[in-house]
């Protein structure tokens, strides 16, 4: 392992085709943000971006999605300047799940879902059945059927972020972009809605990225991970490549054991006392 090398490939075998390329990408509030970052996501890849409060996760994807814009860099979509395109066009691409959202308007679960057809150019009020059946398909993958009718400022956290991600489905993105995904989700729902996205690209529909703290999830699901510190890529790699003690020790500044997870094989992240 290389630090700060992206690793192209984790698997032996012909590459899928890269589907997002970051390129030297540099970012600044009062002072550097993101510090250079380069990497690639590929087809059917579920990225998992780790790192402390402050790395730059959160910053990273919001350039991605398009809110902010580089000093420096390109990012590519399917070989495409993501800068180049038109707020529309990168909505039929990219489906985006904030940490949070405000909704301003009195909407309901369905309505604010329809809202995600923005991509398709239907507004609400004019849906065709292709949107209704889109929204009623996506509602129930991610079991959101049973609210449909009630306001999403009445909804429950982890009832609301499951209704973003069907708002991020409707549109049927090639990429789809998670920010905390199920920081307000129970655990029988975070192991869900990662299932969900791990079905969808083992479906061939889309790949994923997703920042989350939930490391044990990250590495159950994810088939690459990135850890993050201070704007810079620490290390790049398969779960098991990356999951290591001395690498996360080293990012996260924490007693933390790792093992095999007994049933699956994977990293088994444990917190451990100072004084153990």
């Amino acid at each position: 392992m290389i630090r700060g090398y992206s690793y192209p490939s984790l698997t032996p075998g012909p590459r899928p085709p890269i589907m997002l390329e970051v390129s030297d990408i540099r970012f600044s509030y009062a002072g550097p943000v993101l510090r250079g970052l380069t990497l690639a996501v590929r087809d059917g890849e579920l990225l998992a971006l780790l790192g402390p409060n402050g790395a730059g996760k959160s910053t990273l994807v919001k350039l991605i999605v398009g809110i902010l814009r580089p000093a420096s860099g390109k990012l590519l979509l399917d070989g495409r300047d993501l800068q180049a395109m038109s707020r529309r066009e990168a909505a039929r691409l990219i489906g985006y799940v904030a940490q949070e959202s405000v909704v301003m308007f009195p909407l309901t679960a369905m309505e604010y879902v329809l809202q995600g057809r923005f991509a398709q150019g239907r507004l609400i009020g004019f849906e065709s059945d292709e949107d209704l059946r889109e929204a009623r398909r996506v509602m129930e993958l991610t079991e959101t059927t049973d609210f449909a009718g009630r306001l999403v400022q009445e909804l429950s956290g982890g009832e609301r972020q499951r209704v973003m991600l069907a708002r991020a489905l409707v549109a049927r993105p090639r990429l789809l972009v998670l920010d905390e995904p199920v920081a307000n989700l129970d655990i029988a729902h975070q192991v869900k809605t990662l299932e969900l996205v791990k079905r969808l690209i083992d479906d061939g529909e889309l790949s994923a990225i997703v920042v989350t703290h939930e490391l044990n999830l990250a590495a159950e699901f994810a088939t690459s991970v990135l850890l993050m510190r201070a704007g810079e890529i620490t290390a790049h790699g398969s779960p098991r490549e990356v999951m290591t003690e001395s690498h996360l020790r080293e990012v996260f500044n924490a007693p933390l054991a790792v093992d095999a997870n007994p049933a699956s094989g994977a990293p088994r992240i444990t917190i451990v006392k100072r004084d153990a």
